[in-house]
């Protein structure tokens, strides 16, 4: 790195504001301490690559310069540019798990008004109701993940059991009275 800074004439500090890093940066990675992160590497290459071209095609240096700090400022555009989308999308995705929270939140108090039916002692017009919830549910389910939808179901499938094995209870007992 150092060779290649000197060939240009620039100062360590220089160098740093044309690949994005610290003027000890570039004196650590001269001494072989450190490398430099793979941005900061992938302008050092992008410069690099200018200079070999450039080199071949003998261009004044003056042009090259400036050629170099537009090329620098592009980077950083695009930089800012994929900055910005990224910053969108992690807000995107924050507002869809929200509205999964939500959801989840609606099912999980939904199957709590099943366990608490469930206990009741009196189950006339139970059936109907478990029926209403599961369709409720069911139709909940589909913006959840599988396994959320697995776990309703079968909550949903162990209150009908339940309340058909209490109702069988409930026949024989008003039977022998």
């Amino acid at each position: 790195m150092k060779e290649f800074r000197l060939a240009l004439g620039l100062t360590q500090a220089d160098m740093a504001k044309l690949i994005g890093v610290s003027q000890s940066m570039i004196a650590r990675c001269e001494s072989k301490k450190r490398e430099l992160a793979t941005t900061a590497h992938l302008r050092y290459l992008t410069l690099y690559k200018t200079w070999l071209d450039h080199h071949k095609q003998q261009k004044p240096s003056k042009d090259f310069s400036a050629e170099l700090i537009k090329q620098n400022s592009q980077i950083r555009e695009l930089l800012s540019k994929r900055i910005g989308d990224l910053e969108f999308q992690i807000k995107r995705l924050n507002r869809l798990l929200q509205q999964q929270r939500s959801r989840f939140e609606e099912l999980q108090k939904l199957s709590s008004m099943l366990e608490i039916r469930q206990q009741a002692t009196d189950y006339r017009g139970a059936q109907i109701w478990i029926d209403y919830l599961a369709h409720t549910s069911i139709s909940e389910l589909k913006h959840c993940s599988p396994s959320q939808q697995q776990l309703v179901l079968l909550q949903i499938r162990n209150a009908k059991n339940l309340l058909l094995h209490t109702q069988k209870i409930m026949k024989t007992l008003s039977q022998t009275s």
